[in-house]
C-alpha cells in the first residue's frame, strides 16, 4: 500500500505475510549465531536483540 510521506522519496507498508519471506531470505544469507530464538512470541525477539 503506498503512503504519501510528504518527501521525494517512497514510502511502502506491508503486513507480515509480505514481510516474512524476505526475513527468511535475509536470515538464510547471514550467519546468525545458534542462540537466536528460532520461533518468538510477541516481542522476545526484540528483546533478544536488547
Amino acid at each position: 500500500m503506498p503512503i504519501d510521506s510528504g518527501s521525494r522519496e517512497s514510502t511502502v507498508v506491508v503486513g507480515a505475510p509480505q514481510a516474512l519471506p524476505l526475513a527468511q531470505k535475509l536470515a538464510a544469507a547471514i550467519d546468525l549465531p545458534p542462540e537466536t530464538p528460532a520461533t518468538c512470541d510477541n516481542l522476545d525477539l526484540s528483546g533478544w536483540f536488547r
